[in-house]
Order: C-alpha cells, then structure tokens, then sequence
C-alpha cells in the first residue's frame, strides 16, 4: 500500500488535517519557523467552527507524517511532531456558491522573543551563566499561551522527533548519540543524571561523575559540546536600546559559539552543529536512473559562488581610540583557496568587546565563514516529506541532518548538511519537500 504523507494541525485540543495548501518551513540561521496552510469550508457550521480554532494569538501543534492505517493510529499518536507556535493571521475568502476558504500563518515560539524588545533592565553582570542568562529573559512567556520556559543545551531527542523517530523505538541508539552530545562515555549517560542536571540547568558531567571526552568536541561546529555549553559564562550583558530579546540573546550566545533554535516541543536550546553524524538520506540525481539507485530529485540547482568570500579576515579587540595597531588582542585567518585563485579581499574588523584571543580567533573564523557557506549552495525538490516514504516508514526531512548527494548533472558528489527544509502541499504538485543544503563544516560558530 502506497502511504501519502499528511499534516495535522492541533488547535483546542482538536485536529484538522484536510488541508487544500500548505508551506511549513524551518531554516536553521533564521528564527522562527513559519507556517501558511489553507483549508476549505464547505458548511456554515464548519466555517464557525474552525474561524473560533484557528483565532490568531492561540497556541497550535504541526504533526507531519503518514497515520498507521493498520492500527489506526493518527500522525499525533506517531511522535512526528514538527513545531509548536502561535498563530499570527487568520483570513477568510469566499465567493457565492463557492464555499470559503481559511488562510492561517503563524510562526513557532521564538516569534515571541523575535518580537519584543528586550527591557533595558535586564542587565547581568559578569559570571552569570549563559543558560541563566537565556532563562531569565525568557521568563514573561512561561505563562499561556507560549509556555516557554525550558532552556536546553541538547536537542538529540527533538531532532529524532522531527524526523519522525521520537516513539523510543531507537532508544539504545539514541542514548549513545546523547552521550556523545554531552560528550560522555555512553556507559556514564544515565536518564537519571540527565533529570537532574536538566532540573538544575548543569552540566550532566556532574551527576554522571565523569569527564568530558576531548575527542567528542572535534565534530561540533564551535568545538564545544552540551556540558561545555552548560558552564559557559557571560560578561556584563548589557541590552542595546531596539535590540530584540532573540537580538539580545543571539548576541551573547554567538560570541561564545553557541547557537540558539526551538525543538519542536517548545523548548529553547543552546547548542553546536555537529557534522559527525551519519547520512540519514540520499539524494540522487544522473542523466539516467538507476533502477537499484533511482533518482529522487525532481528538479534543482547548484550555486557556486565567490563574491561573498574574502581572502583573509583580520579582528582586532578592544582598544582605545580608533588606533588598530595598539589594540591588545588581534587574530587573523586566511582563506587558502581563495588565496591559490590570486584574489586579494581582505576584511578588517573593529569589535571593542572582544577581550581575549580565543574569542577573536573566533570571531575571525565566523567572519571567514560567512562568505565560505554561500560558496557552495545546494537547493533541490524531492517528493513526499521524506526519504523512503512509499511505505510510510523512512525519516522525515528535517534541518540539523546530514544528507549523500550523487548529483551527476551538477557534478555533486558527497556528504551536505541541510540548513533549510519546506514542506509544501499544492493542487498542482501534491506533496513535496524543498531542501538547502551547504557543505559540511561551512558554517563556523
């Protein structure tokens, strides 16, 4: 039996799933993920009903996924949950004889930190911990409708989830892939250690009476794992007046090597890219299909660019005056493919609040990396919502995961790591999937 992948949206404890469009889309350097999704009414009483659900300002749940028809067990009961938001606008068209038609978008809860400005009083001083730091700014959301008030430095459980593995099945794997995100040896990673640090918002080293693994941070975009992330420390977080409260946070998290996104449950997490993991999809493009290794891309594009890159990057720290040259702290990073083509862009950076060499070291290899993570852009469309869904059992596509392209028209050839995906549902094209994809160890923290 050939499964279709659906969505259902929770709203007041109920489910709608008939959708006549959709657009769901997570891109992982850009806060809040957004939805747009559209549903018909074909009854007065249906049109009522869901105008009262889908009222912006309310909380909902987006499931993905394909229902178990053998059991009857819906998308929601599967575990594949993909974003927990607010809705933000509600329009309803209809003509004569026609029936209506409901549009509904919204965001996840990170919109509520993208929104508002953080308060001017909402100053630290040096020494509190960044988890700390994060926890107390979010604190007016912990109410209804947003409920945010969990901060975490692993998302090795929400990213199983929005692959549609979250029911456990997978359990003795994933405890090894905890361990290693905390960086521990899976031997010492107990749920019982993870409760407590968790409730106590510490490393887990502490209760699991044992030592961060050194090796375990070389596959973390920022050399750092959960247990590093957990003892970090900020200066004095001063706000800037207009800054956002994800501005305010982003700020202070980034200059640590810390980046911030929302799980699908809600939970806001302090973590690190990491490019040690394994492929979970392929993706395969050739001029003519292989019937043991067919092509699954429907269309797509490769970009290779340069005018964003430059040859060497040189930050300098706090200094006094505009005098570079007496400044105390300085670090400089070369690109050497850029350097072998001959083209001289130096780029020279001023940050006063830079105090050590490490943060300019830094500072200079994110510069460097910003130009070098549009070197190479990989877009495709593929059908469905994820790999191997004919049977309703393969991984949905999510961001945070590595994907094996063999693209022979674009002469792509390897291991990428996907920053963007859309589900997309039309008339048109039925069910599909819009990726993004960079190369792995592109993007520097």
């Amino acid at each position: 039996m050939r499964f279709s992948d659906q969505v259902e949206l929770v709203a007041d404890g109920v489910t709608l799933r008939t959708w006549l469009e959709y657009s769901i889309d997570s891109k992982l350097l850009t806060p809040a993920d957004g939805f747009r999704m559209s549903v018909g009414a074909s009854t007065r009483l249906d049109r009522d009903d869901m105008r009262r659900r889908l009222t912006p300002g309310k909380r909902i749940e987006l499931f993905v996924g394909s229902p178990d028809v053998g059991t009857g067990a819906t998308i929601r009961q599967r575990g594949s949950l993909q974003l927990t938001g607010i809705i933000d606008d509600l329009k309803i068209t209809g003509e004569r004889g026609g029936g209506t038609v409901l549009s509904v978008e919204g965001r996840d809860l990170a919109s509520a930190l993208v929104d508002a400005s953080v308060p001017v009083d909402l100053l630290r001083s040096a020494g509190t911990r960044l988890v700390d730091l994060v926890a107390a700014a979010i604190s007016p959301w912990s109410g209804d409708p947003y409920r945010l008030t969990t901060v975490a430095t692993d998302d090795t459980v929400g990213r199983d989830i929005l692959t549609g593995r979250g029911d456990g099945t997978d359990a003795g794997r994933r405890r090894g892939r905890q361990a290693r995100a905390h960086g521990l040896p899976s031997d010492r990673f107990s749920r019982r250690a993870r409760l407590a640090a968790e409730a106590a918002r510490a490393p887990i080293s502490e209760y699991a009476l044992a030592e961060v693994d050194a090796r375990t941070r070389a596959g973390s975009a920022s050399g750092l794992v959960a247990d590093d992330i957990a003892r970090l420390t900020t200066r004095e977080a001063r706000p800037r007046a207009g800054e956002s409260v994800w501005e305010y946070l982003d700020r202070h998290a980034r200059r640590l090597g810390v980046l911030m996104w929302m799980a699908p449950d809600g939970r806001l997490v302090l973590g690190s890219i990491r490019y040690d993991q394994e492929a979970l999809y392929r993706l395969v493009r050739r001029e003519r299909s292989d019937p043991n290794d067919p092509n699954n891309i429907l269309s797509g594009e490769v970009v290779r660019n340069a005018a964003d890159r430059v040859s060497k990057v040189t930050v300098y720290g706090r200094t006094r005056g505009d005098d570079l040259e007496r400044a105390s702290v300085q670090a400089s990073v070369e690109d050497p493919e850029m350097t072998a083509l001959g083209l001289h862009r130096p780029l020279i950076v001023h940050d006063n609040q830079i105090r050590t060499q490490a943060e300019a070291e830094r500072r200079a290899k994110r510069e460097l990396a910003k130009g070098r993570a549009n070197a190479l852009v990989l877009r495709y469309t593929v059908s469905h919502h994820g790999q191997g869904r004919r049977d309703g059992t393969g991984p949905l596509y999510a961001t945070h995961r590595i994907a094996a392209v063999d693209d022979e028209i674009a002469g792509i050839r390897g291991e990428y790591f996907i920053t963007d995906r859309t589900f997309t549902k039309s008339r048109e094209h039925g069910t599909r999937t819009e990726l993004g994809l960079v190369e792995k160890g592109s993007i520097v923290l």
